[in-house]
């Protein structure tokens, strides 16, 4: 499916942009990297700058935590994906091989139309992106400076 799709946004700088118009339930991408522990991936975030620690992706399966390392630069774009915690239009989920090991792949959930960026939620309320910062509204801050000036 890479064929079908870009790493680029002009929102976000990266993420990935459908260049054909996605069904629901089509596969899109799998997320990939170094599976570890979920342990070890705890003491990497530790470790890793905000900008790898972006790319560790907490999963659990069978019971147990596990982590995928995406920090390293592929040519595959699953973890280029961005969060859209309101309107996503992917989903994650854990696909096995034949040999049971999980992946995890993206799949469309609505329709995705060429030139759409592709999320997913990160299902974290926790990600820096998402904490509300104070800042005023172009009126507050009009209002704010008039009155300074009165």
């Amino acid at each position: 499916m890479r064929s079908s799709m870009k790493p680029w946004s002009c929102f976000s700088g990266y993420g990935v942009i459908a260049t054909k118009n996605i069904e629901p339930g089509e596969f899109l991408l799998e997320y990939v990297g170094r599976h570890i522990t979920g342990s070890e991936g705890e003491d990497l975030y530790k470790e890793y700058s905000a900008e790898d620690a972006a790319f560790l992706y907490f999963y659990n399966f069978q019971g147990q935590n596990f982590c995928i390392d995406g920090s390293k630069d592929t040519t595959r774009l699953g973890r280029l994906i961005n969060d859209d915690h309101i309107k996503p239009n992917s989903k994650i989920k854990i696909i096995l091989d034949e040999q049971q090991k999980p992946h995890l792949c993206a799949f469309a959930i609505t329709e995705i139309l060429a030139g759409e960026e592709i999320v997913y939620d990160y299902e974290n309320p926790n990600c820096q992106w998402r904490q509300k910062t104070t800042s005023f509204s172009s009126n507050e801050h009009m209002e704010k400076k008039q009155k300074d000036n009165t």
